[in-house]
């Protein structure tokens, strides 16, 4: 469920992330060493992160559905609760995508 969420507000709010702070700033944008080196990299650095989020989007929302549909399945025919197995599972796709956006991103800058 809470992948579903995640994807669902990446799509909602995908329309702000086209605009991203021009100068290089502390406090809003993709912020790690090597982007904040000069206004090149920062610049480069906000577009990978709009496109590495646009790629994982998708696949968050038809996985998040999946979930969903194996927790509905589970719980009305099987009877079985598999709740926090299934929040433990989502944690470790978000963060792994955080690890993922960040990994692209480096790698490109």
């Amino acid at each position: 469920m809470m992948l579903l969420f995640m994807a669902l507000i990446l799509y909602l709010f995908s329309s702000s992330l086209y605009e991203y702070p021009k100068k290089i700033d502390c406090y809003e944008g993709y912020r790690t060493k090597k982007s904040m080196e000069n206004q090149e990299n920062w610049e480069k650095a906000q577009k990978l992160m709009v496109t590495a989020y646009r790629n994982t989007r998708r696949a968050l929302l038809w996985i998040g559905l999946m979930i969903l549909l194996i927790e509905l399945i589970f719980y009305f025919i099987f009877k079985i609760d598999l709740f926090l197995p299934l929040v433990i599972l989502e944690s470790v796709i978000i963060i792994g995508t955080c690890f993922y956006v960040h990994w692209y991103v480096e790698r490109r800058i």
